[in-house]
């Protein structure tokens, strides 16, 4: 799932595993360099209501465990960056999640087509 945006490019992956994680996403920034590619964004239910998304999710960038704590490796001068990156970031989520129930509500299926 990419994004409008021509500068920013937003990939968003399912965990292959059950857990509790809902998806991780990758990041691609245009630069005079080209695209520069950011991976291991992280999208978690929360107990806490979000207020910039409006919903119980936790999205965290990339991390590293140093210590027994996971410190994040990516930090914004900005926060507003942050925040607006954020926000695309669960819009490309929610864009990917309702694509994939779009593919599940159409397997329409007659009960009595199948055999016993």
């Amino acid at each position: 799932m990419e994004n409008k945006d021509e500068n920013i490019k937003i990939k968003i992956f399912l965990p292959k595993k059950v857990s509790k994680l809902l998806a991780s996403a990758s990041v691609s920034i245009n630069s005079e360099y080209g695209f520069i590619t950011i991976k291991g964004f992280q999208i978690w239910p929360s107990s806490h209501f979000n207020q910039r998304l409006q919903t119980s999710v936790n999205i965290t960038p990339p991390s590293k465990q140093l210590y027994g704590r996971y410190t994040p490796f990516i930090f914004f001068e900005d926060v507003k960056s942050w925040y607006k990156l954020e926000e695309l970031i669960f819009s490309a989520y929610q864009k990917f999640k309702d694509k994939k129930e779009k593919i599940i509500i159409s397997e329409d299926v007659n009960p009595e087509d199948i055999p016993f």
